[in-house]
């Protein structure tokens, strides 16, 4: 109720896995963020991210993400000043995850960095059963 009362908008997606990146979210239609197992919201990379999993998978291997999450329409002033400030709970959520999260990056228009997530070695973000 919350959220809609102050039509809060949230939505996460997978934007890069690899050296495959989706556009910038500005560019994305966000409503079809869930309509492929991948959850991202650019069709033709999104199939693309896929088969780059699959292969990885198949060797045997891991590779990094990112995933990026865009809040609209935020009030100004929301969460404690000091320690319960929005993207802190944001972290938090982020870290309790089951898989291996190496970093989290807050922005506020555009995310930068993380050049390494096309490094094979790095981390495994991305995984899912053998019988999708």
């Amino acid at each position: 109720m919350f959220l809609r009362k102050y039509r809060i908008e949230i939505n996460a997606f997978v934007s890069q896995v690899g050296e495959l990146k989706a556009p910038h979210y500005t560019a994305l239609d966000l409503s079809t963020t869930e309509d492929n197992i991948i959850r991202c919201p650019d069709p033709v990379i999104a199939e693309k991210m896929i088969a780059l999993i699959d292969r990885v998978r198949l060797d045997r291997d891991t590779i990094g993400g990112i995933v990026t999450c865009v809040i609209k329409n935020t009030p100004v002033g929301l969460g404690e000043p000091v320690f319960d400030k929005l993207h802190v709970g944001a972290h938090n959520i982020t870290m309790s995850f089951t898989t291996k999260v190496e970093g989290y990056e807050p922005r506020q228009i555009t995310p930068v960095g993380y050049k390494a997530v096309s490094a094979m070695e790095k981390i495994s973000i991305l995984a899912w059963p053998s019988n999708r």
